[in-house]
């Protein structure tokens, strides 16, 4: 009774992996895939956790631990990557911008 549980509940998480890899592929901008990324290593993060319950193997857990701290530093950094362009090309619109008013001035 308790392992056919186990298996639909794997089966609802790879269907939400599926979504997540939708989300991924169509996103349309980068922080909805960073946050695909993000919810797909929490469902491989409990997919794991159900097959340690399901094969009765405690280190499956461990490796979920690893797996969950892995895939939090990746989307930080991630993050601080998306932070660090879009900062870049506000900061080239701004530059670009007020060089145009310099130029400007200069002419009159």
């Amino acid at each position: 009774m308790i392992h056919d549980f186990m298996f639909l509940v794997l089966g609802v998480l790879s269907g939400m992996c599926l979504f997540c890899l939708l989300r991924l592929a169509l996103g349309p901008t980068a922080a909805d895939r960073l946050l695909a990324v993000n919810m797909l290593g929490g469902i491989v993060v409990s997919a794991i956790a159900v097959l340690s319950l399901l094969l009765e193997e405690a280190y499956l857990l461990d490796i979920s631990f690893i797996y969950a701290l892995i895939s939090f530093l990746a989307v930080v950094v991630l993050a601080q990557v998306y932070i660090t362009a879009l900062r870049g090309n506000i900061g080239k619109r701004n530059a670009h911008a007020s060089g145009e008013e310099k130029a400007s001035d200069e002419r009159y």
